[in-house]
């Protein structure tokens, strides 16, 4: 294409200065002024084009797409990270099988009056201790478990050492404490200890089943009514104290374990 090109410039300069001469033979003195009209429409001498200025050549329009290299593509990555900070999905427990997450979930819904969208998300507003009990109570979070479930707690796992240590405080300071009064957050309602406490939760659970069921309990089936009120009664209230659960306590577990 580009010797064609040139074949066309030679032959249309020719013509060009034939033509600018024979007008510049019928005005007289305006021959140099035809000369160099034909040279402006020939592109010759110093009218032809400079080969460092491509800007007229057609080849040179259609636009070089510019590759950036991958030093540059990575500053740009890293700086992205920078300024945007990576939010991380907070960690649930995985649960032994779905019908102890089912009881879990249920116990939440239960003990938070049913003020509750998702039993298994993170929720700070349910990880505080108990707003009632007049300040005799320190059941905390989601399952609002207290000081009766440290039998089923091993004391070298630093969670269960915190969360029983939390217990003490908020058995020893005024109901009014700004961090383990009722209703207060305590030390540990951030997201980090999410699934720490859905596991020891599924522990205690997985324990006072066995109490109120016996050993040989099978957790890989859905528990009966009679089974389930029997847990419900021994969680609530403790199956020796002759007391029996709130109706709508009970109706409220067994709801949401039987989907309902």
């Amino acid at each position: 294409m580009i010797s064609e090109n040139k074949k066309y410039i030679v032959e249309l300069s020719f013509k060009s200065i034939g033509k600018g001469l024979a007008t510049g033979a019928l005005v007289g003195t305006g021959l140099f002024g035809g000369i160099v009209t034909g040279a402006k429409m020939a592109g010759i001498g110093r009218f032809a084009p400079q080969p460092i200025e491509t800007q007229n050549d057609p080849i040179q329009q259609s636009p070089v797409k510019q590759i950036p290299s991958t030093t540059n593509q990575t500053n740009q990555n890293s700086e992205i990270k920078q300024t945007s900070p990576k939010v991380e999905e907070v960690k649930q427990h995985e649960f032994q099988n779905e019908h102890i997450k089912k009881l879990y979930g249920a116990i939440v819904h239960a003990e938070h009056r049913g003020h509750v969208t998702d039993p298994y998300a993170y929720n700070k507003n349910l990880s505080i201790r108990t707003k009632s009990g007049g300040g005799a109570s320190s059941s905390y979070g989601p399952l609002q478990m207290n000081t009766t479930v440290s039998g089923f707690l091993n004391k070298s796992d630093p969670y269960h050492s915190a969360f029983l240590n939390q217990l003490k405080k908020m058995n020893k300071t005024n109901k009014n404490h700004a961090t383990y009064g009722l209703g207060k957050h305590g030390d540990l309602s951030g997201p980090e200890h999410h699934a720490a406490y859905q596991k020891m939760g599924e522990t205690v659970i997985f324990g006072k089943l066995r109490e109120a069921l016996g050993k040989s309990v099978d957790i890989s089936k859905p528990l009966t009514k009679d089974q389930l009120n029997r847990f419900i009664t021994h969680w609530n209230v403790g199956l020796g104290s002759g007391k029996t659960p709130e109706k709508w306590y009970s109706n409220t577990i067994h709801k949401h374990y039987y989907g309902q």
